[in-house]
């Protein structure tokens, strides 16, 4: 029984090593995988906050030109003074009562244009 002992232990030794052996290498692998997955997650967050800043820049474009447009539309101009005389010496021509044709004023006294009868 005594030889039986000795060269189980024997063998039992050499698993032994091959086990701390397959141990070690098990641990460096999942050190490796750790590093590699530190690193992605470091990728993953930088590529989030680029995604964030661009969502962000684009609702603001997209604000601005929501909020904007409509206030360059709205803010329409004024025919130019020589249009205007244009207009009223074509309806002074075409109307009898075109000398009547009184400039109207805005609220703070300037004048603005001309009010024209159209009914005919």
């Amino acid at each position: 029984m005594a030889a039986l002992t000795a060269t189980n232990s024997a063998t039992s030794s050499a698993q032994t090593l091959m086990l701390y052996e397959r141990v070690r290498q098990a641990q460096r692998q999942a050190q490796s995988a750790q590093a590699d997955a530190k690193t992605k997650r470091a990728q993953a967050d930088q590529a989030e906050l680029v995604s964030a800043q661009s969502t962000l820049r684009s609702r603001m474009i997209e604000a601005a030109s929501t909020y904007e447009r409509p206030r360059a539309e709205a803010t329409s101009q004024a025919p130019s003074p020589s249009t205007q005389d244009f207009l009223v010496r074509m309806h002074q021509a075409l109307s009898k009562d075109g000398a009547a044709a009184k400039p109207a004023k805005n609220s703070q006294g300037q004048t603005t244009g001309r009010i024209i009868d159209l009914t005919a």
